[in-house]
Protein backbone atom coordinates (compact mmCIF):
# COMPACT_ATOMS: atom_id res chain seq x y z
CA UNK A 1 0.00 0.00 0.00
CA UNK A 2 2.76 2.44 0.89
CA UNK A 3 4.34 1.96 -2.54
CA UNK A 4 1.12 3.29 -4.05
CA UNK A 5 1.04 6.22 -1.60
CA UNK A 6 4.64 7.15 -2.53
CA UNK A 7 3.84 6.80 -6.22
CA UNK A 8 0.78 9.08 -5.90
CA UNK A 9 2.76 11.74 -4.05
CA UNK A 10 5.47 11.62 -6.70
CA UNK A 11 2.84 12.15 -9.40
CA UNK A 12 1.07 14.80 -7.34
CA UNK A 13 4.16 16.94 -6.72
CA UNK A 14 5.22 16.61 -10.35
CA UNK A 15 2.13 18.66 -11.23
CA UNK A 16 3.30 21.92 -9.66
CA UNK A 17 0.35 23.91 -11.03
CA UNK A 18 -2.10 21.68 -9.18
CA UNK A 19 -0.13 21.84 -5.92
CA UNK A 20 0.10 25.64 -6.10
CA UNK A 21 -3.62 25.91 -6.94
CA UNK A 22 -4.66 23.80 -3.94
CA UNK A 23 -2.38 25.61 -1.49
CA UNK A 24 -3.17 29.13 -2.70
CA UNK A 25 -6.91 28.49 -2.93
CA UNK A 26 -7.00 27.04 0.58
CA UNK A 27 -4.97 29.95 2.00
CA UNK A 28 -7.15 32.55 0.28
CA UNK A 29 -10.34 30.82 1.47
CA UNK A 30 -8.95 30.57 5.00
CA UNK A 31 -7.84 34.21 5.07
CA UNK A 32 -11.20 35.51 3.88
CA UNK A 33 -13.21 33.38 6.29
CA UNK A 34 -11.14 33.69 9.45
CA UNK A 35 -11.16 37.49 9.69
CA UNK A 36 -14.19 38.45 11.76
CA UNK A 37 -16.01 35.16 11.23
CA UNK A 38 -16.34 33.03 14.34
CA UNK A 39 -17.90 30.19 12.33
CA UNK A 40 -15.00 29.82 9.93
CA UNK A 41 -14.36 26.21 10.98
CA UNK A 42 -17.82 25.11 9.79
CA UNK A 43 -17.11 26.54 6.35
CA UNK A 44 -13.58 25.15 6.21
CA UNK A 45 -14.81 21.62 6.99
CA UNK A 46 -16.84 21.78 3.78
CA UNK A 47 -14.66 23.97 1.59
CA UNK A 48 -11.20 22.48 2.15
CA UNK A 49 -12.13 18.78 1.62
CA UNK A 50 -14.23 19.80 -1.39
CA UNK A 51 -11.28 21.68 -2.88
CA UNK A 52 -8.80 18.88 -2.24
CA UNK A 53 -10.94 15.90 -3.21
CA UNK A 54 -12.19 17.40 -6.48
CA UNK A 55 -8.58 18.09 -7.50
CA UNK A 56 -7.16 14.76 -6.34
CA UNK A 57 -9.92 12.27 -7.27
CA UNK A 58 -9.41 12.28 -11.06
CA UNK A 59 -5.75 11.41 -10.55
CA UNK A 60 -6.52 8.30 -8.53
CA UNK A 61 -7.82 6.08 -11.35
CA UNK A 62 -9.47 8.09 -14.16
CA UNK A 63 -6.35 9.81 -15.47
CA UNK A 64 -4.53 6.48 -15.34
CA UNK A 65 -7.21 5.04 -17.61
CA UNK A 66 -7.15 8.08 -19.91
CA UNK A 67 -3.36 7.82 -20.22
CA UNK A 68 -3.59 4.04 -20.76
CA UNK A 69 -1.35 3.20 -17.80
CA UNK A 70 -4.11 1.66 -15.66
CA UNK A 71 -3.29 -1.79 -17.00
CA UNK A 72 0.38 -1.30 -16.07
CA UNK A 73 -0.59 -0.41 -12.50
CA UNK A 74 -2.70 -3.56 -12.30
CA UNK A 75 0.38 -5.63 -13.15
CA UNK A 76 2.14 -4.50 -9.97
CA UNK A 77 2.75 -7.36 -7.49
CA UNK A 78 0.04 -5.99 -5.20
CA UNK A 79 -3.54 -7.03 -4.53
CA UNK A 80 -6.14 -4.65 -5.89
CA UNK A 81 -7.25 -3.77 -2.37
CA UNK A 82 -3.70 -2.63 -1.58
CA UNK A 83 -3.71 -0.41 -4.67
CA UNK A 84 -7.16 0.96 -3.85
CA UNK A 85 -6.42 1.68 -0.18
CA UNK A 86 -3.07 3.21 -1.12
CA UNK A 87 -4.77 5.72 -3.40
CA UNK A 88 -7.56 6.37 -0.88
CA UNK A 89 -5.01 6.88 1.91
CA UNK A 90 -3.07 9.33 -0.26
CA UNK A 91 -6.25 11.38 -0.68
CA UNK A 92 -6.93 11.18 3.06
CA UNK A 93 -3.40 12.31 4.02
CA UNK A 94 -3.43 15.20 1.54
CA UNK A 95 -6.83 16.49 2.67
CA UNK A 96 -5.88 16.19 6.34
CA UNK A 97 -2.62 18.10 5.77
CA UNK A 98 -4.24 20.98 3.86
CA UNK A 99 -7.11 21.23 6.37
CA UNK A 100 -4.74 21.23 9.36
CA UNK A 101 -2.62 23.98 7.77
CA UNK A 102 -5.78 25.99 7.04
CA UNK A 103 -7.00 25.74 10.65
CA UNK A 104 -3.56 26.76 11.93
CA UNK A 105 -3.41 29.76 9.58
CA UNK A 106 -6.96 30.77 10.52
CA UNK A 107 -6.12 30.75 14.22
CA UNK A 108 -2.92 32.72 13.70
CA UNK A 109 -4.79 35.35 11.69
CA UNK A 110 -7.55 35.51 14.29
CA UNK A 111 -5.04 35.87 17.11
CA UNK A 112 -2.82 38.48 15.45
CA UNK A 113 -5.21 40.54 13.34
CA UNK A 114 -8.38 40.48 15.46
CA UNK A 115 -7.10 39.99 19.01
CA UNK A 116 -3.78 41.78 18.55
CA UNK A 117 -1.66 39.09 20.19
CA UNK A 118 0.01 35.81 19.31
CA UNK A 119 -1.97 33.70 21.77
CA UNK A 120 -3.87 30.85 20.14
CA UNK A 121 -7.54 30.69 21.12
CA UNK A 122 -8.27 27.11 20.09
CA UNK A 123 -9.72 25.33 23.12
CA UNK A 124 -9.77 21.62 23.89
CA UNK A 125 -13.22 21.04 22.37
CA UNK A 126 -12.29 23.01 19.24
CA UNK A 127 -9.05 21.06 18.87
CA UNK A 128 -10.76 17.72 19.40
CA UNK A 129 -13.93 18.33 17.41
CA UNK A 130 -12.53 20.66 14.78
CA UNK A 131 -9.09 19.20 14.06
CA UNK A 132 -8.81 15.58 15.22
CA UNK A 133 -12.31 14.14 14.86
CA UNK A 134 -12.84 15.23 11.22
CA UNK A 135 -10.19 12.67 10.25
CA UNK A 136 -12.67 9.74 9.94
CA UNK A 137 -14.64 11.90 7.51
CA UNK A 138 -11.50 12.69 5.52
CA UNK A 139 -10.71 8.97 5.34
CA UNK A 140 -14.20 8.13 4.09
CA UNK A 141 -13.99 10.94 1.55
CA UNK A 142 -10.71 9.46 0.33
CA UNK A 143 -12.34 6.06 -0.13
CA UNK A 144 -15.34 7.67 -1.81
CA UNK A 145 -13.04 9.58 -4.17
CA UNK A 146 -11.25 6.35 -5.10
CA UNK A 147 -14.58 4.61 -5.77
CA UNK A 148 -15.91 7.45 -7.93
CA UNK A 149 -12.62 7.70 -9.81
CA UNK A 150 -12.57 3.96 -10.42
CA UNK A 151 -16.10 3.99 -11.82
CA UNK A 152 -15.67 7.13 -13.94
CA UNK A 153 -14.48 7.18 -17.52
CA UNK A 154 -13.89 10.92 -17.76
CA UNK A 155 -11.84 13.12 -15.41
CA UNK A 156 -14.17 16.12 -15.71
CA UNK A 157 -17.23 14.01 -14.98
CA UNK A 158 -15.40 12.51 -12.01
CA UNK A 159 -14.68 15.97 -10.55
CA UNK A 160 -18.31 17.01 -11.02
CA UNK A 161 -19.62 13.87 -9.33
CA UNK A 162 -17.26 14.40 -6.41
CA UNK A 163 -18.61 17.89 -5.65
CA UNK A 164 -22.09 16.77 -4.59
CA UNK A 165 -21.00 13.58 -2.86
CA UNK A 166 -18.21 15.31 -0.94
CA UNK A 167 -20.68 17.89 0.34
CA UNK A 168 -23.01 15.14 1.59
CA UNK A 169 -20.12 13.41 3.35
CA UNK A 170 -19.29 16.67 5.16
CA UNK A 171 -22.74 17.19 6.70
CA UNK A 172 -22.38 14.90 9.78
CA UNK A 173 -19.03 16.48 10.67
CA UNK A 174 -20.44 19.95 10.04
CA UNK A 175 -23.23 19.29 12.55
CA UNK A 176 -20.72 17.92 15.06
CA UNK A 177 -18.54 21.03 14.78
CA UNK A 178 -21.56 23.33 15.01
CA UNK A 179 -22.44 21.73 18.36
CA UNK A 180 -19.00 22.31 19.93
CA UNK A 181 -20.30 25.42 21.72
CA UNK A 182 -23.13 23.41 23.29
CA UNK A 183 -22.84 21.77 26.75
CA UNK A 184 -20.69 18.64 26.94
CA UNK A 185 -23.62 16.23 27.17
CA UNK A 186 -25.23 17.68 24.03
CA UNK A 187 -22.01 17.73 22.03
CA UNK A 188 -21.08 14.26 23.34
CA UNK A 189 -24.37 12.81 22.10
CA UNK A 190 -23.94 14.40 18.68
CA UNK A 191 -20.33 13.20 18.61
CA UNK A 192 -21.35 9.59 19.24
CA UNK A 193 -23.92 9.76 16.41
CA UNK A 194 -21.29 11.29 14.10
CA UNK A 195 -18.75 8.54 14.84
CA UNK A 196 -21.37 5.80 14.36
CA UNK A 197 -22.26 7.30 10.96
CA UNK A 198 -18.60 7.39 9.93
CA UNK A 199 -18.07 3.76 11.00
CA UNK A 200 -21.13 2.71 8.97
CA UNK A 201 -19.86 4.62 5.92
CA UNK A 202 -16.46 2.95 6.25
CA UNK A 203 -18.13 -0.46 6.47
CA UNK A 204 -20.24 0.21 3.37
CA UNK A 205 -17.19 1.46 1.44
CA UNK A 206 -15.25 -1.69 2.33
CA UNK A 207 -18.18 -3.92 1.34
CA UNK A 208 -18.15 -2.32 -2.12
CA UNK A 209 -14.65 -3.69 -2.65
CA UNK A 210 -15.73 -7.29 -2.10
CA UNK A 211 -16.99 -7.58 -5.68
CA UNK A 212 -13.39 -7.11 -6.78
CA UNK A 213 -12.09 -10.37 -5.39
CA UNK A 214 -9.19 -10.28 -7.82
CA UNK A 215 -7.84 -8.20 -10.67
CA UNK A 216 -9.65 -10.25 -13.30
CA UNK A 217 -13.03 -9.44 -11.75
CA UNK A 218 -12.01 -5.77 -11.81
CA UNK A 219 -11.12 -6.00 -15.50
CA UNK A 220 -14.48 -7.58 -16.28
CA UNK A 221 -16.27 -4.82 -14.35
CA UNK A 222 -14.46 -2.06 -16.22
CA UNK A 223 -15.28 -3.61 -19.60
CA UNK A 224 -19.02 -3.56 -18.88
Amino acid sequence: MWKIVKMQYKIFFSNKAQVIYILLSSLVLTSLLSLGNKNYMQILIIGIPLLCVTQIAPGLFVIDKENHIFESIMTLPLAFKQIFFGKAFFCFMSTTAVYSISVLVANILEAVVINGDVTMHLGFKEMLGGVILPMPMFYNQGMMAAHVSLNSKDSKACAMDIVFVSFLYSIPCLIQISCITQPWFVWGGVLIIYLVIEVLITFIQCKKLEKFKNKSSLSNFLKE
